[in-house]
């Protein structure tokens, strides 16, 4: 706007006391003529030719500030209208999208596949199972040193292999780790037996539910009858080992041919040697039935329900976050977009709002400028009309004494 000014009307606004002095002294020249007659009711013909000048320049100045207000107008409309379609547009289709993509993405992980209503079927089935179990036993699981039994078990397993190693030497002397892996065989066979024995015995005291207690009974005698029965043999078997060490040589033949004719009963006779082979199995034997007996429920089925529900839970949890995983990645990108699109937006409003400012200024400068050059012309009248009465022999127009702003205002 101040580029306008200067080209237009810069040069009326900007009076200086030469010019001043030139309107003054034209005033003189024509008041020695008596120029206005004092009968003139309208402006003389130098006032009027200042003014008509200056109304050239205001129209000039005009039609530049009306261009610059169609630009503005313009660009103000461009801003609009890609608000109205690109921006509304890519907010509508942005939101159509996601739904669209958080609706596949529905079909194909959430609820609306298969592999999640099963998995949470699943989950709700068993949850419903333990919920049953739990309401009809009204206490929690009965178990004991969970992390450790099996630690335990391992090292008892592990115990029994020095112990009846020796025993299977007197067959296996030339081959000492054939009999090291029988003897582990045989040692983890008696752990399994002891973790059965006991596990048999914890749910002999369970009084929630109808458990046939002589086929348990049963159970725990025949797997102790074998059980004692292996003992029995693996401490003859050191026995045996013993004394064929003492004769110096292993008539293995001699041995069996005795045994099973029954001729020869020192055969089926235990030592301190075997009694003490015996003693060892049936202390590490015990105490795998103990562990046993106190790691496990009386219940048959309630921890097998408890884990079995725990890792369907496991199962349906993971894949239930795999699925909001994949949901809020779906909403984080179409955020950032959206926000993308508000900021795009808010930017254009923003522009939009300096142009608006822009226009109003523009208007207030008008204004402005108007107000100055009116100001202007009235001092260049002035000074002609006080130079034209210093010299003038008739009484002056009397149009010298009414509002010169007024008028001014009017014919611009």
């Amino acid at each position: 706007m101040e580029n306008i000014t200067q080209r237009s009307i810069g040069r009326i606004l900007n009076l200086d006391e030469i010019e001043i002095s030139r309107h003054s002294r034209a005033g003189e020249n024509d008041g020695n003529r008596d120029v206005p007659p004092s009968n003139t009711s309208k402006l003389g013909q130098y006032e009027e030719q200042l003014i008509l000048d200056a109304k050239g320049e205001w129209i000039k100045y005009l039609s530049l500030t009306e261009e610059q207000r169609s630009l503005l107008d313009q660009k103000a409309m461009q801003i609009k209208n890609q608000l109205k379609s690109d921006i509304a547009n890519e907010s509508s289709n942005l939101s159509d999208s996601q739904r669209k993509e958080l609706d596949l993405l529905d079909q194909q992980l959430g609820l609306g596949s298969s592999t999640y209503k099963h998995l949470q079927d699943d989950y709700l089935n068993s949850q419903d199972e333990l919920q049953k179990i739990e309401q009809q036993l009204n206490r929690p699981l009965d178990i004991n040193n969970k992390e450790f039994y099996l630690p335990l078990m391992v090292v008892l397993a592990i115990a029994e292999v020095p112990v009846n190693r020796l025993a299977f030497e007197l067959f296996f002397e030339s081959m000492p780790l054939v009999s090291l892996l029988i003897s582990a065989a045989v040692g983890s066979l008696f752990i399994y037996f002891a973790h059965i024995i006991g596990m048999l015995l914890k749910r002999l005291s369970c009084e929630e539910v109808k458990i046939d207690k002589n086929k348990i009974y049963l159970g725990i005698t025949l797997i102790c009858l074998v059980s004692i029965s292996l003992v029995y043999f693996l401490g003859i078997m050191r026995e045996q080992l013993i004394a064929v060490q003492n004769a110096g040589s292993l008539d293995l033949e001699s041995l069996l041919g005795n045994n099973a004719s029954g001729s020869d009963s020192s055969s089926f006779y235990i030592g301190s040697k075997g009694l003490t082979l015996i003693l060892l199995n049936t202390a590490i034997f015990a105490t795998g039935i103990v562990a046993s007996f106190f790691r496990h429920d009386p219940h048959p089925d309630y921890e097998k329900i408890s884990i079995n529900t725990k890792k369907i839970e496991k199962n349906f949890l993971k894949y239930k976050t795999k699925f909001e995983n994949e949901q809020l990645q779906v909403l984080r990108e179409f955020n950032r977009r959206i926000e993308s699109n508000r900021s795009q937006q808010q930017s254009f409003e923003k522009e939009l709002n300096a142009i608006s400012e822009h226009r109003l200024m523009l208007d207030s400068i008008v204004k402005s400028d108007k107000q100055s050059l009116i100001l202007a012309l009235t001092r260049k009248v002035m000074a002609y009309q006080n130079g034209n009465r210093k010299t003038r022999k008739t009484p002056p127009p009397e149009y010298f004494s009414s509002d010169l702003a007024k008028s001014i205002e009017q014919m611009l």
